[in-house]
């Protein structure tokens, strides 16, 4: 079964990425990524944004360390 979507059983050799909003109640929300079936569109995975995390510690610290230098 590998490659292959547990829903419609056709073999992916590519795959949708979603953007999409993750949250505990009451807590902070994060910017993640949801990747699905070409075919019908079953969310096979969500996993935080990388992307996303890397440019928010980025700019979390640029902020705690008075700007960058350009």
């Amino acid at each position: 079964m590998i490659n292959k979507c547990p829903k419609c059983e056709k073999v992916i050799i590519q795959f949708r990425i979603n953007t999409v909003v993750g949250a505990m109640p009451f807590k902070n929300k994060w910017n993640c990524v949801s990747i699905c079936c070409p075919y019908c569109h079953t969310v096979l995975s969500v996993q935080i944004d990388p992307v996303a995390i890397k440019a928010d510690t980025v700019n979390e610290l640029a902020q705690r360390l008075g700007g960058l230098p350009t």
